[in-house]
């Protein structure tokens, strides 16, 4: 029994609670006899297995077993039965794991995510638990191993006695679903579409809240965190994403909160848990003191403490965490100029100090979330008092212009300003025509300003190199690194002639800014409309600048655990581990970990590596773009959440709609870059169109005349960056990248978001 395709579950004797020998001996001969019982005979004539019933075509070896007296046993799954789902299903009872197979009893369910542990459904409230967390999270670990060691998904029988697990039985799951996790992603489920043909979020997620099932989106997160992610950088990020998350509540003084989090991983990227997040954020509303309250007055009264506890907190933090910004704005950059050189290190204290700075991480990612809320907070007060009070005569934006000590900007403006010492020295403009980087500094040489220029890029590159386009994505290259990406934005600027406007667009925008403020200021007089816009509008600025360096930060502090785990896989392919120092990235932390406290050996690891780097070259070559929202049911299946095909018609003008982000008006060429790094050259005055962006895409700003993209929102950092430039900007235009050619004449409206393709 047990085979890959034959569990022969249930169809030959299991005797159990044997006291002697003469018991264990008579046992054996049932065993051997339940071959020939009808129920076996039938199993295999049906499977065709073993079709002659005789002593030759069919044997049976009996397996005896120390009895374990089980305080609670069952079975782990490492792949979900049901849908194919890669996680951990675990069922358990109290007592003998006999009561469940036989179905005596009903189990304590628990699905697990595979690569971090988070628990994605747990027993029902009300049900005694039978494993705390860190049980269930050490039999899932085991399991796991187990899978590892014999290359497939098992089905595995266990048992929990004086403080350790016993493994019963492993074999290969038989019953996977044929309709597989990618299979149900294709069949949505009813669309919620708004009047302005977006998504209905509200809608669908009252409608999960009713359904039991969980909304997961890639808005925002896609932006930030684009693409495929490597198994380590996935490992490292979901405890930084979620623990920040769980930090902040723990800030504020909310103390129960799901093991579930807020980031998960599906088709290789990373998505938003929407569900859940509006869960925690029902717990900052007054709202839930009525309905904790009912009939049950001490519940109200409990639920109004909570909430004023929380609304203190959040108040303190509020006040302390500009000035907590500063602080690790100040102090990141002294630790990192403090660090060991990685070659004094030994393996061990190679891992000792990656953990360090990922924690280090967690507490800057924390920061920045924090920061992140009363961003939002301030920016929509702000933006509905302005609204309301200015008869749409002043933008918000405008207000936020050009703000001062913002790093995100800084940078681009700092490239701007290398490019126009280039622009001014005609033999240093000849040698960045070769975007190699040796062969652009032995040019420079040549030149009078030549050494002058080298020191001034070196300084640049020591300020701003721990950028990278994909900045959590450990794997892919700093600036610092690859020095290629700032060449090719050098000759960008110097073909589109726009060396040395950087600072009159920045004294245009602060003046439109002051304009603005002015205005506002002029139109509410002196009083109380006065006084609370003075503290938004002061609120809004101080938090979008704190927001913007605080994720400056956390990436500087992000690339050093980069060159950590680099330095790491030198020294492992030094020893034979790996067959390349990058293999790294394929393996999760607690994989590394393992293996440095010799948990796994040198083969397990390379089998290792063999799956995961197919499974990343799946994930990167699928013909099918990923959903934006996926809809995650209770048993673990997946669904898009698609709007439906848009028809564009053969009208002469095309509109497409997304989110305004940045105001103004304007028409343009379109350029459609994927990638910064490819060929295109984005000239002075087209209109930037592109999947997503970061703070790295800010030198490209400094030359488009508007901003479109796939994904964003009003404080995503693109949209920020474009403010600060005066660049208009409609974000979270769905497929606008596929839409639009590079050549085309667009409309871009900041003021509404509508962007049109125009027939010319």
């Amino acid at each position: 029994e047990d085979a890959a395709l034959t569990s022969f579950a249930g169809q030959h004797d299991t005797f159990l609670d044997l006291r002697n020998q003469d018991a264990l001996l008579a046992s054996i001969k049932q065993c051997w006899a339940s071959l020939w019982t009808a129920r076996s005979l039938s199993y295999r004539a049906r499977l065709q297995v073993a079709k002659v019933p005789d002593a030759s075509a069919a044997a049976l070896a009996v397996v005896a077993q120390t009895m374990v007296p089980a305080q609670c046993a069952g079975v782990v799954f490492t792949v979900n039965p049901l849908t194919g789902a890669d996680e951990i299903v675990l069922e358990a009872v109290s007592g003998l794991g006999e009561r469940l197979v036989s179905g005596e009893a009903a189990p304590a369910r628990y699905r697990m995510d595979k690569e971090t542990g988070a628990i994605r459904e747990a027993a029902p409230q009300g049900q005694p638990p039978l494993l705390n967390v860190t049980q269930l999270k050490e039999l899932a670990r085991l399991a796991t191993r187990i899978e590892r060691h014999f290359g497939q998904p098992q089905d595995i029988e266990w048992a929990w006695d004086k403080g350790r697990f016993y493994i019963l039985q492993s074999r290969p799951v038989t019953t996977q679903s044929a309709a597989t996790r990618e299979e149900r992603v294709a069949q949505p489920p009813p669309d919620f579409v708004n009047a302005d043909g977006q998504i209905d979020m509200v809608a669908l997620l009252r409608r999960a809240n009713e359904t039991g099932s969980e909304i997961w989106t890639d808005d925002n997160v896609g932006e930030v965190v684009p693409g495929v992610v490597t198994p380590l950088s996935w490992s490292a990020l979901e405890p930084l994403g979620n623990g920040a998350f769980r930090r902040f509540l723990r800030r504020v003084g909310v103390r129960r909160y799901p093991d579930a989090g807020l980031f998960g991983r599906f088709y290789g990227r990373v998505y938003f848990n929407q569900s859940q997040f509006q869960r925690m954020m029902h717990r900052f509303y007054p709202s839930s003191i009525i309905q904790s309250g009912g009939s049950r007055l001490s519940g109200g009264f409990r639920a109004a403490w909570r909430l004023t506890e929380t609304g203190l907190r959040s108040l303190f933090l509020m006040l302390t965490l500009p000035a907590e910004v500063s602080r690790l704005v100040k102090s990141i950059p002294r630790q990192l100029a403090d660090v060991p050189a990685s070659k004094s290190l030994t393996v061990q204290d190679l891992w000792a100090e990656s953990e360090k700075w990922r924690q280090i991480g967690q507490q800057l990612l924390s920061v920045h979330l924090a920061v992140s809320i009363f961003s939002t907070l301030f920016y929509s007060l702000l933006d509905k008092l302005v609204t309301r009070w200015s008869d749409n005569s002043i933008e918000t934006a405008h207000l936020l212009a050009a703000l001062p000590g913002m790093k995100s900007a800084e940078m681009g403006r700092d490239l701007a300003a290398l490019a126009a010492e280039a622009a001014a020295e005609p033999g240093l403009e000849s040698c960045l025509a070769d975007a190699s980087a040796d062969a652009l500094l032995k040019c420079a040489a040549q030149l009078p300003a030549g050494n002058r220029f080298a020191r001034h890029l070196e300084r640049f590159l020591s300020q701003h190199g721990h950028a990278s386009l994909r900045e959590f994505e450990l794997a892919f290259p700093r600036w610092r690194d690859d020095v290629g990406y700032v060449l090719l934005m050098l000759q960008n600027h110097l073909h589109a002639h726009s060396a040395g406007r950087a600072g009159a667009d920045a004294a245009a925008q602060q003046a439109k800014r002051r304009r603005a403020a002015a205005a506002m200021r002029r139109r509410l007089g002196f009083g109380p409309k006065r006084a609370f816009f003075e503290f938004l509008l002061y609120g809004a600025r101080r938090f979008s600048v704190s927001r913007e360096n605080a994720k400056y930060t956390f990436v500087m502090a992000h690339s050093h655990l980069r060159d950590l785990y680099l330095a790491l896989g030198r020294r492992l392919q030094a020893q034979g581990a790996l067959a390349d120092s990058a293999d790294l990235f394929y393996l999760r932390k607690e994989e590394i970990a393992e293996f440095l406290a010799g948990h796994i050996d040198g083969a397990e690891l390379g089998k290792i590596l063999v799956r995961r780097q197919a499974e990343q070259r799946g994930y990167e070559n699928a013909k099918t773009a990923p959903p934006k929202i996926i809809e995650e049911w209770p048993d673990g299946s997946l669904r898009a959440v698609n709007l439906p095909a848009g028809d564009n018609g053969s009208e002469t003008a095309i509109a497409l709609r997304g989110v305004a982000a940045s105001p103004g008006r304007v028409t343009g060429r379109a350029r459609v870059i994927l990638n910064p790094l490819d060929s295109s050259r984005l000239e002075r005055g087209e209109i930037l169109v592109a999947p997503s962006t970061n703070p790295a895409w800010a030198p490209l700003f400094l030359n488009a005349a508007a901003l479109v993209t796939e994904v964003g929102g009003l404080l995503s950092h693109g949209a920020i960056v474009a403010r600060e430039y005066g660049l208009p900007a409609v974000l979270n235009v769905r497929d606008v990248t596929k839409t639009i050619r590079t050549g085309q004449l667009l409309a871009v409206d900041g003021y509404t978001g509508e962007v049109r393709l125009l027939d010319d």
